[in-house]
């Protein structure tokens, strides 16, 4: 590591600086929204399948903006695009505030994953654009902490104001605002961000519009949106309904996110170690584990999130809830790192696509299916849907992993690699703009099988 390593990385981090913090706020609004509008829902007089729809409407939306905006952001610029786009958002968040409609949040919701989709791809091709090869790991896992850290502010802030309130959604919606303003001002140079040349059109046509290189990285992709978005779609009703209040619950969903800044790190390192399909295995079963013995620990009375109860039990549940997130929200960076642990000569681009499609489905799949056998099994649903997930997850991996002669996947650097909490957004724009460079630019190669696609 070079003497100018330090201070050249610490220019870039300063001449980012805006753009992280955008990006922060952004996330900081989303996050704040996506615990508080089933809890608006549910006082409505919703009922909890209504409120699974309202997640699966996000994530919906999100997978559909991750394949249609990286052509509008190449089209109009990165500024432009975050400008549009966290406008757009304002709007709809306004919109959702000042409405009782059901129906209409459901529809505004939608458009808003379209809206975060742009921003996140906008914001991390931006990054990756004026970012050295040498550098990348170390400034995405800065910018991966910074969102991290955001959505666990945003769920203080509702613990600390509450939220149930008309008008506190529009005041949080300011972050959207406010993160506008500050890519306008931004110091970073902008990358260029021109679309494909007539050729690389041609190529892309006659290419595959979806290529899986790990049939484990596919199942792992499907596994971590399946997971993650059925607890933060569906954890906040089951709560609201067992009498907890909403300062309580923006607890919980605070330290289900504070778990990823505890244990990302760890993991990453550990993966730099070990053969990451044994790595998904065993994650996949101390979830599963985890989701399981919690919700014995509640039936027992051992544990719960209400005021009532001691200290101590609250502070069980919550370490309960970061062990959860710590686990599972690494878990799409992972499926990167095992997908271009064998990308070979596939385009980069096609790679993350297909990631994305899979875990948006995933993510849209996992609230509808808790809501389906919630009629069946109550308020254990969710722990039940998470235990089986998991244990499919487990026997799928080890058996890829014992009957798969390719090479081994590990040692893909996923210590390098950060997770968001909008790790859904992925690196559309990033892996399209590194498809327009040159195929044999020095270091460009090696460095991509590392980056991530959350």
């Amino acid at each position: 590591m070079s003497k100018e390593f330090f201070p050249e990385m610490l220019k870039i981090l300063s001449s980012l600086v805006s753009l992280i913090a955008a990006a922060s706020l952004v996330n900081l609004a989303n996050s704040t929204m996506t615990t508080i509008m089933p809890l608006r829902m549910l006082e409505d007089g919703a009922s909890n399948t209504v409120v699974a729809l309202f997640g699966a409407s996000y994530f919906l939306g999100f997978a559909l903006g991750c394949f249609s905006q990286p052509p509008v952001i190449q089209r109009i610029g990165y500024i432009r695009a975050f400008a549009a786009a966290a406008g757009v958002c304002t709007v709809l968040a306004v919109a959702m505030d000042q409405s009782d409609s059901v129906p209409l949040w459901l529809i505004l919701r939608f458009f808003m994953g379209l809206a975060i989709a742009a921003i996140f791809a906008a914001v991390d091709g931006w990054v990756n654009g004026t970012t050295p090869d040498a550098m990348r790991g170390t400034v995405f896992s800065t910018y991966g902490w910074c969102i991290g850290a955001s959505a666990v502010l945003g769920q203080l802030l509702l613990v600390q104001l509450g939220g149930m309130t008309v008008g506190f959604i529009t005041i949080v919606a300011l972050a959207f605002n406010i993160g506008l303003i500050l890519v306008a001002m931004t110091r970073s140079t902008v990358p260029h961000a021109h679309p494909p040349s007539e050729g690389m059109e041609t190529k892309t046509a006659q290419g595959k519009l979806l290529v899986f290189t790990s049939i484990v990285s596919v199942a792992t992709a499907v596994y971590a949106g399946l997971v993650t978005a059925s607890i933060l779609a569906i954890l906040p009703a089951l709560l609201t309904d067992g009498g907890i209040d909403n300062s309580a619950i923006g607890a919980v969903i605070g330290a289900f996110f504070l778990g990823r800044l505890v244990l990302q790190i760890p993991l990453g390192m550990i993966a730099d170690r070990v053969d990451l399909r044994l790595l998904v295995a065993i994650i996949a079963g101390l979830t599963g584990f985890t989701a399981i013995m919690g919700t014995i620990f509640v039936q027992l009375e051992v544990v719960h999130i209400s005021p009532e109860v001691g200290r101590s039990s609250q502070m069980l549940f919550l370490a309960i809830m970061m062990v959860l997130g710590g686990l599972i929200l690494p878990l799409y960076t992972l499926a990167n790192s095992l997908a271009f642990a064998r990308a070979r000569d596939e385009p980069p681009m096609r790679i993350a696509t297909s990631l994305l499609l899979v875990n948006s489905a995933g993510a849209v799949a996992g609230p509808l299916l808790v809501a389906a056998v919630l009629p069946i099994f109550g308020g254990e649903a969710l722990s039940l849907v998470i235990l089986l997930a998991s244990s499919l997850m487990v026997v799928f991996a080890l058996r890829e992993r014992r009957t798969d002669t390719g090479p081994v996947p590990h040692a893909t650097g996923l210590s390098n690699i950060p997770t968001t909490s909008v790790t859904l957004s992925g690196t559309m724009a990033e892996v399209k703009f590194g498809d327009t460079e040159p195929a044999n630019e020095p270091g460009r190669s090696s460095n991509s099988s590392s980056q991530r696609s959350l």
